[in-house]
């Protein structure tokens, strides 16, 4: 057999991560925020090699923000100067609020996933690697800073697991890092965190055990500047339930909580609150705090620090003089069915591989970019004949059909099973993940035959329920595509049964089957049933996913269509307008892909070019890629516009088609033509003959004209997504 060599990634994990670099850089200008093509791409340069990015054409609210984001705090008041003691705990407020429960959704899966990061990190084993590793990013951050240099190299001579809450509580730069880490939600500096993270979690939990508080604390924090929208979000939201990112620190003390506050104001853009915790120890279980008073008395604090994961309920937002009250108390609520996944994780530690576990997380995440920085690394680290290669590759490959790029998907299958084929007999199971996604990858490029042959093999190894379950489903999928719909309607019924059997329920697989059922009863004319189907799956995303999760968003596309192909249209606009309020309002990224796809949906609905093009600025600007509905946003823009607009409309998609599928497949063929037929109108100018200056000078033209004539152009049904993946 041909010796087949892994090819090696000299990427850094944290290369082009925000957090890894305590630099912040700012680009203050009138302009730096304009839609021109120049600025617009500086902006994305800038963002690509340095992702810590701030962009300013206002001078006050400049300055607002640099007192609420960049000035770092210390712990203790008497290293503080007066002039900043407004900002004095402002890393440590609730930066990233959680919504659990809200009025619309219930949904633990956001701190779920959150939890599961932090308890792979607790399991992997502590090495003195991992330590010094950690140690020399940081001191490489802190190059100029001989006093900081100073605690770094104390920490590494003198360090022990039972002083991780002492050197978080009393030292600035651990401090800083983690919390900072946590507050940016950053996981691949969680990962590098991992050899602190764990003592930390460890220890507070020990210390929880041991001090076995059973008192009901009426605890304080105040922040001077919590986000106005998050502040809205809270006082729509009474009884809904939260959780914050990260370690929390709350005081006993309610004068330090309002001397936190620094005499600050509400603004436009921020309020002035205190939160009043109520916690009632004796009634709780799964709330696991530390006294600080009572662990480290020399330190005169009078500080309640949280375990990451921290429930809590909101009770009321109650104005006062000077500042919002905001009462909330510590729940259990919803930390059961958290627990029951993570012990059903815990089970799956003993016999998976860390590394890929974390890796497989991060793609689930929708954290595409770090996932592959991840993946690539691990392809650094290991051996050239290492096992775990062909799986490594199985997870690049699922994470490129994502994006979507099939052309790479295809190469790293196609490795998966070469080195399968060499360190694995043909009987074992391993061998039935990289079919899977050979079928995945024939069923989107719509080589339908090909799929149902990967598929039939996969079928072949009986051994895993939950991965005939989930080729059943991918096999119903491509009989629903020949229309087929009696052995589409069977087959996936009996995959929704196996699914129901599995404890916990696979609900990712269980919603799917919903879609698809969904589908075949829209294509037999049973509107009725179909719009339940369609319901049932929306109900179910709210519920176990998270704003951002591209299942939710699939849900919402199905929904639509429906509305829309039963004449509904106005409705249909209602509902997407309604989701998009939602999305904005909870995703702390205005600019999230997700956000687009709404966009797209509505533009569809309304024939709206402006709508598109709003879509179009999120897919171009944003750097977790989305080539397809990036080309596919294209296409409905080219529709609008005329010669050489519609011409660089063509060009763009064209390009990314040729990312996304082999050679000679419909799509590239389809919209090459439309651009030689454009070509043989002669509407390209001499000075734009050579296309990088005709795409240079459309970009601008796309994006900042709005006189283009409107013309007629119809939707087509994007149904959900209906691709699934073997379990790894």
């Amino acid at each position: 057999m041909q010796e087949t060599s892994v090819k090696r990634y000299p990427l850094d994990l944290f290369n082009n991560e925000e957090i890894c670099n305590p630099l912040t850089l700012i680009w203050l200008d009138k302009t730096c925020n304009d839609d021109l093509l120049d600025p617009s791409y500086v902006r994305t340069l800038l963002k690509k090699s340095h992702q810590n990015c701030l962009f300013y054409n206002d001078i006050k609210v400049f300055i607002e923000h640099i007192h609420k984001q960049l000035i770092f705090q210390k712990k203790s008041i008497e290293r503080i100067f007066l002039p900043l003691t407004h900002d004095l705990d402002e890393n440590r407020q609730f930066n990233t609020i959680r919504f659990l429960k809200t009025k619309s959704s219930y949904n633990t899966n956001a701190v779920y996933s959150y939890m599961l990061f932090v308890e792979i990190l607790k399991e992997v084993p502590q090495t003195d690697q991992a330590k010094d590793y950690m140690l020399n990013k940081i001191k490489d951050w802190n190059r100029f800073n001989p006093t900081q240099l100073e605690y770094i190299e104390t920490f590494r001579n003198t360090y022990k697991p039972n002083q991780a809450i002492k050197w978080y509580t009393e030292q600035s730069f651990m401090y800083i890092y983690v919390n900072r880490a946590f507050r940016t939600e950053n996981v691949s500096m969680w990962y590098l965190f991992r050899f602190y993270i764990k003592d930390l979690c460890e220890q507070i939990e020990q210390v929880y055990h041991e001090q076995n508080n059973k008192e009901c604390l009426i605890l304080y924090r105040g922040q001077g500047h919590l986000p106005k929208q998050e502040f809205e979000n809270l006082c729509s939201n009474i009884g809904g339930l939260i959780s914050t990112n990260g370690f929390l620190s709350s005081t006993k003390s309610f004068p330090l909580a309002e001397f936190f506050l620094g005499g600050a104001h509400d603004t436009e853009t921020s309020c002035a609150v205190i939160f009043e915790i109520t916690v009632d120890a004796k009634n709780l279980k799964s709330t696991i705090f530390v006294d600080i008073s009572q662990h480290l008395p020399e330190l005169g604090e009078e500080e309640i620090l949280f375990n990451i994961g921290t429930i809590f309920q909101i009770d009321s937002v109650e104005r006062e003089e000077d500042f919002w009250r905001i009462k909330i108390h510590a729940t259990d609520d919803g930390s059961m069915e958290i627990k029951d996944k993570m012990d059903l994780m815990k089970k799956k530690f003993k016999t998976t591989n860390l590394n890929l576990l974390f890796g497989r997380l991060l793609i689930d995440m929708g954290l595409f970019d770090k996932a592959q920085s991840y993946f690539n690394l691990i392809l650094q680290i290991l051996p050239e004949k290492h096992q775990d290669l062909p799986l490594i590759n199985d997870h690049l490959g699922d994470l490129q059909m994502r994006i979507p790029n099939y052309n790479k998907a295809f190469k790293h299958f196609q490795l998966s099973l070469n080195l399968k084929e060499e360190f694995f007999s043909k009987d074992c199971t391993k061998m039935c993940i990289t079919y899977n996604h050979l079928g995945n990858y024939y069923k989107a490029i719509e080589d339908t035959s090909k799929a149902f042959y990967y598929y039939e093999k996969t079928l072949k190894y009986e051994d895993n329920l939950i991965n005939i379950g989930i080729t059943k489903l991918n096999l119903s999928s491509i009989y629903l595509m020949k229309r087929e719909f009696e052995k589409a309607e069977k087959i996936c019924l009996d995959a929704h049964e196996i699914f129901h059997k599995l404890e916990p329920p696979s609900y990712g697989e269980i919603l799917l089957c919903q879609g698809i059922l969904g589908d075949i009863s829209f294509e037999r004319k049973g509107y009725q049933q179909a719009e339940s189907f369609y319901h049932v799956a929306f109900d179910m995303a709210k519920k176990y996913f998270s704003f951002g999760d591209s299942r939710l968003i699939n849900c919402i596309n199905a929904l639509a269509n429906f509305y829309q192909k039963q004449g509904n249209t106005s409705y249909a606009l209602y509902f997407c307008y309604q989701q998009l309020n939602e999305h904005k309002k909870y995703l702390s990224d205005e600019n999230h892909l997700n956000i687009a796809q709404i966009y797209m949906k509505i533009a569809d609905l309304l024939n709206d070019k402006n709508y598109y093009r709003r879509a179009l600025k999120i897919f171009q600007n944003n750097l977790r890629k989305d080539y397809f509905s990036n080309a596919n946003c294209l296409l409905k823009l080219a529709s609008f516009y005329s010669n050489e607009q519609s011409l660089y409309c063509y060009i763009k998609a064209n390009k990314l088609y040729k990312k996304i599928y082999p050679k000679n497949h419909s799509s590239i063929i389809k919209t090459q033509k439309q651009i030689d037929e454009l070509k043989k109108m002669n509407i390209i100018e001499k000075s734009f003959e050579q296309e990088p200056i005709l795409i240079d000078y459309l970009n601008q033209f796309i994006f900042n004209n709005n006189s283009i004539h409107l013309n007629n152009q119809s939707s087509s049904l994007q149904t959900l997504d209906h691709q699934s993946n073997i379990e790894l």
